[in-house]
């Protein structure tokens, strides 16, 4: 069952110890005790390197503890050998990448800017020029979106005020638009015309008089979709031609510029000076170094929270480091990533915040890693990617993540950045909440991860076709074991559009989802809960759905739309049952000994059972399972059961008479 999100603070060094503090106005020739602390992390960290060996602890005291690189950490501070480190916060302590922007850093624009903006926002808009906060180069925005990871750079320094990222300036100031004519598609990501991907992109035509003001502007982007739902993008404009009332690309999309009307394209077009007209918005103007920005409200308080992210992350790097605890610090401010660790033995992050970033929260790669009763908040990428244990042997990581609480994370980078993304073999993420994401919430891309007992709710919000718990291994037939039980979903993909609770995309294979509670999934007879979307040896058992539009889904892709696909997965499944992993895996499997001669359009192990669907008010459409592409006597499908019920709100759930015994329980756990 989901327990309370505690946090506490490790304050007390162990008495055999070295301890060293450190406070924002601290002396870096001082001892380091807690009467004489020193100035700054690096000092403590020199000091512990060189202690004799034993454990040693690192104490942060309240207040801003402000990070101009990146602080390592290695085996020379933690280690077998050397002993553990600790790096405590104490309540108040906060290690930041953030450069607060002084309020007599904000001017009235120049006259030419003044004659860019709009006659409403002209006597309102402030301007700051990047000098007046902090040396260095704040950089640009760039590229990023769908599958286009090998252009990504640094995010540029992004504007706070009162903890909470400022909009770019955006036109329409809601909703999104579409294009009015595709002049040119342009080059695609894997097209005849692929090698000018980044070279140019599509012009299409967008009837709208604003044109005439974005010729004079200098960095103006697109933000949104121009073909499939998943494919979002930021993507420069180019060039902007009032006479004829087109825009054109700097590169391309990935599938083209398409406007089909099954699809749901949208964008917004940002950054742009002559479009600042909200509270809050501002602009990157990387030309002359500086940022405008219409106050988020009236008066000069905003002025004293306005800070931007400066250091270009991670703040903290532990690398071939054993035996070290982070506990009880805030991390923030980081243009990019907030923390790695790589090659990680027996580390420990616990009672931690990471917040308000433009990249990842925590990169984690190696073995024993737990990450505990941590808050991951508005990190603009994935929130935590974990990796290790050995794909070969399939031995586990003995990696864990528990009792944390993800939110509003993917804020930059809107798509396929998970709270949590899984690599490798054995990871167990539980008793954990994810909530308010734009699109997935787990990404699994390995071998028997363990999900159980999480809530997600208002996951998968901003984009289609998508599940808050997303497995897409389908080409390797070796990546299966993971199971996802225990959990609650509620209230995901009520706009509609295919927005699930488990999606087991593409042919992914061997995954087990039993016990879990969904509640209020999907918004139409077509919208599914749990998708097995062509996979065999898939376990869809023992479920409650408390109205759920569609409860499950089998769609046996081979036979529909990904019919022209099959070989080209079939080479893929050569070479990997040609692997160093297929040993172990055989002894894991037991099923695979039969992959190459199964039929894999319809493929077998597909197991619906056991499952109960409750229905307050419209049944499902299509009962409990719908299959596509093939019959119910293509899965084994038994004991599923549908009916109609009255039920009553109860402390956040529902709760019902006459239910089964295991269906009771289910609920009862989540009431604990």
């Amino acid at each position: 069952m989901i327990r309370p999100v505690l946090f506490s603070c490790l304050l007390v060094a162990p008495a055999w110890a070295s301890t060293w503090y450190v406070a924002p106005g601290g002396d870096d020739r001082f001892s380091g005790s807690n009467a004489l602390p020193l100035a700054t992390l690096t000092e403590a960290l020199n000091r512990a390197a060189k202690r004799s060996d034993g454990d040693s602890v690192i104490v942060l005291k309240p207040g801003q503890h402000v990070i101009a690189k990146t602080i390592e950490i290695n085996a020379s501070h933690a280690s077998s050998i050397k002993g553990s480190l600790t790096l405590s916060g104490q309540p108040g302590a906060v290690v930041t990448g953030f450069r607060n922007i002084p309020a007599s850093g904000w001017k009235k624009p120049d006259a030419a800017t003044l004659k860019q903006l709009s006659p409403e926002a002209r006597g309102q808009v402030v301007q700051v020029p990047y000098s007046q906060i902090a040396t260095g180069d704040p950089g640009h925005l760039s590229r990023r979106g769908f599958n286009v990871a090998e252009v990504r750079e640094t995010p540029p320094a992004l504007l706070f005020v009162n903890g909470n990222p400022m909009p770019l300036a955006a036109w329409p100031d809601q909703g999104t638009v579409k294009p009015d004519a595709i002049l040119d598609a342009g080059p695609t990501r894997d097209g005849k015309d692929s090698r000018y991907f980044y070279k140019r992109g599509g012009t299409f035509r967008l009837n709208t008089d604003r044109l005439t003001a974005w010729t004079k502007e200098r960095n103006l982007w697109v933000d949104g979709t121009f073909g499939y739902d998943w494919e979002w993008s930021f993507n420069q404009i180019s060039r902007v031609n009032r006479l004829t009332r087109t825009l054109t690309l700097a590169d391309g999309e990935v599938s083209g510029l398409m406007n089909e009307s099954f699809l749901h394209p949208g964008f917004r077009v940002v950054n742009a000076i002559s479009e600042i007209s909200m509270p809050g918005e501002y602009c990157i103007d990387a030309t002359k170094k500086r940022l405008l920005l219409l106050p988020p409200s009236a008066g000069d308080a905003w002025k004293t929270s306005a800070c931007v992210t400066w250091s270009t992350g991670p703040l903290l790097s532990v690398k071939s480091a054993a035996g070290f605890r982070l506990d009880g610090v805030v991390l923030d401010g980081a243009r990019d990533g907030l923390m790695e660790i790589i090659a990680g033995n027996d580390v420990i992050v616990r009672n931690t915040t990471f917040r308000r970033n433009g990249g990842d929260g925590l990169v984690a790669e190696g073995a024993g890693i737990h990450v505990s009763n941590c808050l991951f908040e508005s990190c603009g990428g994935a929130a935590l990617r974990l990796s290790g244990g050995d794909p070969v042997l399939l031995a586990p990581s003995g990696s864990t993540v528990d009792h944390c609480l993800f939110q509003r994370n993917a804020w930059w980078s809107h798509v396929f950045n998970a709270s949590v993304e899984l690599h490798g073999v054995g990871h167990q993420v539980t008793d954990c909440q994810f909530l308010d994401l734009p699109h997935m919430a787990i990404e699994a891309k390995g071998n028997d991860f363990l999900i159980q007992d999480n809530l997600f709710r208002r996951t998968c919000k901003d984009f289609r076709d998508m599940g808050a718990v997303y497995l897409n291994t389908g080409e390797s037939p070796l990546l299966r074991g993971t199971v996802v039980r225990g959990n609650f979903f509620d209230d995901i993909g009520r706009a509609g559009g295919n927005r699930s609770a488990v999606y087991l995309d593409n042919a992914t294979m061997g995954v087990t989802v039993e016990e879990n509670l969904f509640r209020n999934v999907g918004a139409t007879g077509d919208d599914w809960t749990v998708m097995v979307h062509g996979g065999g040896y898939n376990r869809v058992e023992g479920n409650l759905f408390l109205d759920c539009s569609m409860p499950c889904e089998v769609a046996f892709l081979f036979a529909t739309w990904a019919a022209d696909l099959l070989p080209d997965y079939e080479k893929g499944w050569i070479t990997a049952l040609a692997g160093p992993s297929v040993p172990a895996a055989l002894l894991a499997y037991p099923e695979l000994v039969n992959f190459g001669t199964e039929d894999h359009v319809h493929p077998v192990g597909i197991v619906i059972a056991g499952n109960l669907a409750l229905a307050s008010s419209t049944p499902p459409a299509y009962g409990l399972l719908r299959v596509e592409g093939g019959s119910s006597s293509d899965t084994h499908a038994v004991d599923n059961t549908v009916q109609a019920t009255t039920l009553v709100q109860v402390d956040g759930l529902l709760s019902t008479d006459d239910l089964p015994g295991w269906a009771q329980d289910i609920l009862d756990a989540w009431r604990e």
